[in-house]
C-alpha cells in the first residue's frame, strides 16, 4: 500500500509541479528582464499581472469544478461523463476569456488606476495590457483541457507544452523587450509580445494533442455540440462555490498589493514584495503538484466507493504536506540573497526584499501545510463549501486587521504583510478540525449521465 500510495503521488505530483515550475519561471524570467528597466517598469508589471491573477481566478474556479467531477467519474469509469464535462468548461471559459479581452483593451487606464495613482506606472501598465489581452482567451481554453487531463491522470503533456512555451517566452521576450536580434526595443510592451506568442503556441499543441493523439478521452470536435443540462447543474453547483473563493481569496490578495502601494514607500514595497513572490510561486508549484495529485487520487477513491482507501489516504498525505512545507520554508531562505541580488533596485528595496523573504519563508510553511488540504483534499472529497467558507473567511477577517496595521499602528511594509497572513495558521487549524472525522466524503458525481 505505501509503495502503491508514493507512486501515484508522485507520478501526478511531480509532473504538475515541474509544470507549474516551469510555468511560473516564466513569471520569473519577465521579472527579472523587466526588473533591468527599473522600478517603475517591474512596478507597472507586477500590478499589470494583478488583472491576470483575477482572470486565471475565473478560470481556476471552472477547471476546478470540472476536476472535481471529472476525477470521480475517472474512478467510476464513465469517460463520456468526462467528454461533456470539459465541452461545458470549454464554453464558460471562452465566455470568461472574451469578457476579459474587452475589458483589458478598452479600460487599461482605469483597471490600473484602481492599484496604484503613479501616472508613470498607469502609462506603462496600460500599455502591457492591451497587447496580453489577446493571450487571454487562449490561455482560457488550453488550461482548461489541460486540467481535465489532469483529472484522467494524464499530466505529462502539459509539461511539455509547457516546458517548450518556456523556452519561446523567454527567447522573444529577451528579442522585444531589448531589441535583440534586430527587433525593436519595446521595453514593457516587448514582455506582453513574448508571453502573447507563448500562448498562442501552448494552444497550437494542445488542440492538435487533443483532437489527434489523446487516448483516454478521446474528445472530438463534434462533441462541443453536445448538451447536457444536468451535468451543467453540477459544473455550476460545484463551480460556483470555488470560483467566488477564488474570487474573492484573489480580490484580498489584491487589496494586499493595494494596501502596500498605498504605503508611504509604496514604490519600493510593491517592487519589493513582488521580486519575492516570484520566488513564492516557484515555491507554490510543489504545493500545486502535490494539491493537484491528492485532488485526483481522493476523487478517484471516492468515484470507486472506496471510503476505507480514502481515509487511509488522508492521514497519509498529512504528513506529506508537512514535509513539503518545511522544505520550501528552507528553500526560500537558501535562494533569498542570490534572487535579490540579481535586480537593478535601490538600497532601501534591497532591504525591504530582504525582510519580505523572511515573511514568505514562514508563510511558505504553513501554505505547504493548508493549501493541499483545501484544494486537495477537501475539495477532492467533494466538501466544496467548507472549504470555500474556510479559505476566503479567514483571508478577508484578516484584512482590516491588516489595514490597521499599515494605517493606525503604521508597521513597516513587511511587518503588515505579516499581519495579513497570520490568516493562514487559522485556516490551517480550521481544516485540520474538518479532517477528524468523515463528513467531508461526499459522492458528487451522477449514474445516468
Amino acid at each position: 500500500m505505501n509503495e502503491n500510495f508514493y507512486k501515484l503521488l508522485l507520478s501526478i505530483g511531480l509532473p504538475v509541479a515541474l509544470q507549474n515550475l516551469i510555468s511560473t519561471s516564466v513569471n520569473l524570467m519577465d521579472s527579472l528582464m523587466v526588473g533591468r528597466l527599473g522600478e517603475n517598469a517591474l512596478t507597472a508589471v507586477s500590478i499589470a499581472n494583478q488583472i491576470f491573477f483575477f482572470y486565471s481566478i475565473a478560470i481556476f474556479g471552472i477547471t476546478s469544478a470540472a476536476v472535481i467531477l471529472c476525477s470521480q467519474y475517472w474512478g467510476n469509469g464513465n469517460r463520456g461523463a468526462i467528454c461533456k464535462v470539459l465541452t461545458l468548461s470549454l464554453r464558460l471559459a471562452a465566455a470568461a476569456g472574451l469578457f476579459f479581452v474587452l475589458l483589458l483593451f478598452l479600460l487599461p487606464q482605469q483597471l490600473m488606476g484602481l492599484f496604484t495613482p503613479n501616472l508613470v506606472v498607469i502609462a506603462l501598465g496600460a500599455e502591457y495590457l492591451r497587447i496580453i489581452a489577446a493571450a487571454y482567451f487562449l490561455y482560457g481554453l488550453t488550461t482548461t483541457c489541460l486540467m481535465v487531463l489532469r483529472s484522467v491522470e494524464n499530466v505529462k503533456i502539459a509539461m511539455c507544452i509547457y516546458s517548450l512555451s518556456v523556452v519561446v517566452n523567454v527567447f522573444f521576450n529577451y528579442m522585444f523587450i531589448f531589441g535583440k536580434f534586430g527587433a525593436p526595443a519595446l521595453g514593457v510592451a516587448g514582455a506582453a509580445v513574448g508571453t502573447v506568442i507563448a500562448r498562442s503556441l501552448e494552444f497550437v499543441i494542445m488542440a492538435v494533442y487533443m483532437l489527434r493523439f489523446e487516448k483516454k478521452i478521446c474528445y472530438r470536435l463534434p462533441m462541443l455540440l453536445q448538451v447536457e443540462p444536468a451535468l451543467l447543474k453540477d459544473l455550476i453547483k460545484y463551480g460556483m462555490p470555488v470560483m467566488v473563493n477564488e474570487l474573492l481569496w484573489g480580490a484580498a490578495h489584491s487589496l494586499h498589493v493595494v494596501i502596500l502601494g498605498h504605503m508611504p514607500a509604496g514604490v519600493e514595497a510593491v517592487a519589493a514584495n513582488s521580486i519575492c513572490s516570484v520566488i513564492f510561486q516557484m515555491s507554490m508549484s510543489f504545493i500545486i503538484g502535490v494539491s493537484s495529485a491528492s485532488a485526483v487520487m481522493i476523487g478517484k477513491t471516492v468515484g470507486q466507493g472506496e471510503l476505507a482507501r480514502t481515509s487511509l489516504y488522508t492521514h497519509k498525505l498529512l504528513r506529506v504536506y508537512f514535509c513539503v512545507g518545511l522544505a520550501l520554508c528552507g528553500l526560500i531562505l537558501l535562494l533569498r540573497e542570490p534572487v535579490i541580488q540579481f535586480y537593478k533596485i535601490e538600497p532601501n528595496t534591497i532591504v525591504m526584499a530582504r525582510q519580505f523573504m523572511l515573511v514568505y519563508a514562514m508563510v511558505i510553511f504553513c501554505t505547504g501545510f493548508c493549501h493541499p488540504m483545501i484544494t486537495g483534499i477537501l475539495r477532492g472529497g467533494g466538501d466544496i463549501m467548507y472549504a470555500a467558507v474556510a479559505d476566503a473567511g479567514c483571508l478577508w477577517l484578516f484584512l482590516p486587521v491588516g489595514i490597521a496595521a499599515a494605517v493606525f499602528l503604521q508597521l513597516s511594509p513587511p511587518m503588515v504583510y505579516l499581519v495579513l497572513r497570520l490568516e493562514i495558521v487559522m485556516k490551517l487549524f480550521i481544516c485540520l478540525f474538518r479532517l477528524r472525522d468523515d463528513r467531508w466524503i461526499k459522492i458528487v458525481i451522477r449514474e445516468d449521465v
